[in-house]
């Protein structure tokens, strides 16, 4: 067990999930850091994945750490780790990693954590699209965000920005659902803040 998950109270079981001997975590080509005051999570190709690929329930996010974090704060929700994939795609996620993911997982649900802002709910539609074969592309303007998909446009306010809304807009289902932090832009955040 790692002393500073330890002190952010990560429970035994999540870290071992994560094989946290160090906090250094593998996407292929390049690696996310986690210390005392530091995290460092790298733009690749690549992507850091644990768990069982016959996993029905696939948790994706930007970083392992946030994973870990999820986990530290809804562990009541999933008492059987090992029907649970965890999967990071780094700062910036893109097609090829998607499509590696989605025909791993091709049976799975997907759980998106990505930041309670404007990226992040943007990444959410652009993250679940990409995993069901769709396109999206987005414009942004001041008080709006265009979303072109399947050979329509659709503007959305800013502050009305979800999954939730673009698959109802758009009459798409993914099967994915997102998780938001409800205080903090990440679970990671909320879990630094809880023990600061």
């Amino acid at each position: 067990m790692v002393t500073l998950l330890n002190k952010l109270g990560v429970p035994a079981e999540v870290q071992a999930f994560f094989d946290c001997d160090g906090l250094r975590f593998e996407y292929g080509d390049k690696a996310e850091l986690f210390a005392e005051g530091f995290h460092y999570v790298p733009t690749t190709s690549g992507i850091c994945r644990f768990g069982s690929i016959a996993a029905r329930l696939v948790i994706l996010s930007h970083s392992i750490m946030e994973a870990v974090a999820y986990l530290t704060s809804k562990r009541h929700r999933y008492p059987d780790l090992d029907a649970v994939a965890c999967i990071a795609l780094g700062n910036l996620p893109v097609r090829a990693q998607l499509k590696e993911v989605s025909s791993t997982f091709c049976t799975g649900k997907f759980i998106l954590l990505f930041g309670n802002d404007l990226p992040g709910k943007a990444m959410d539609i652009f993250v679940a699209c990409a995993l069901r074969g769709n396109s999206a592309f987005f414009e942004l303007g001041k008080k709006q965000i265009v979303i072109s998909c399947n050979g329509r446009n659709v503007a959305f306010e800013h502050d009305n920005l979800s999954l939730h809304a673009f698959q109802k807009a758009f009459g798409i289902r993914t099967l994915c659902r997102t998780e938001k932090s409800k205080g903090n832009n990440t679970f990671l955040i909320d879990l630094l803040r809880l023990h600061d």
